[in-house]
């Protein structure tokens, strides 16, 4: 979510150095120059030590900032790769924001692959929508009506034989 309060005229690689300073600003309820040490901190470690790095969420970004972002995160790992060439690298997104042919083959220049997720059995959605709303016992109502609603619509899919992959 960072990454879409930005200014995109900010230079590309120093996108997701700020984005990143903004995340921890507010995820740990720092003031910035306390965000951006333990940013830095990060960011120096990564230099040292390979990491898993987690780009969530490309599909969230509006269609018009997409080219923008995506080069900055790529330019970001291009820099990243040069200081430590064992990071994994994750882009997730749903699969309409990556289908334009010219967006696979960048991906593709870059070393990524396509996965895509398994979609959940009706157990493991029931199992989720718990989980989710056990932690908001006034909210339970809502995840057992949630829990009924994706059986009846599982159940409607299984006679029709369809099942959405996507």
């Amino acid at each position: 979510p960072s990454l879409l309060r930005m200014d995109v005229g900010v230079p590309l690689p120093e996108l997701v150095v700020e984005a990143l300073t903004l995340d921890i600003a507010a995820r740990l309820h720092l003031d910035r120059t306390a965000a951006e040490k333990i940013g830095h901190s990060l960011l120096n470690h990564l230099d040292r030590q390979a990491g898993v790095l987690l780009f969530d969420g490309y599909d969230e970004v509006p269609l018009d900032q997409r080219p923008d972002i995506l080069n900055s995160v790529l330019l970001f790992l291009a820099s990243a790769a040069r200081k430590q060439p064992k990071h994994k690298v994750v882009l997730t997104s749903r699969p309409y924001a990556t289908e334009p042919a010219e967006v696979q083959a960048e991906l593709a220049r870059h070393g990524f692959e396509q996965l895509r997720l398994a979609p959940f059995s009706t157990e493991q959605q029931a199992e989720l929508v718990t989980r989710y709303f056990n932690v908001a016992p006034r909210e339970q109502a809502v995840g057992r009506a949630l829990i009924e609603q994706l059986s009846d619509l599982n159940r409607k899919e299984g006679m029709a034989g369809y099942r959405d992959t996507e």
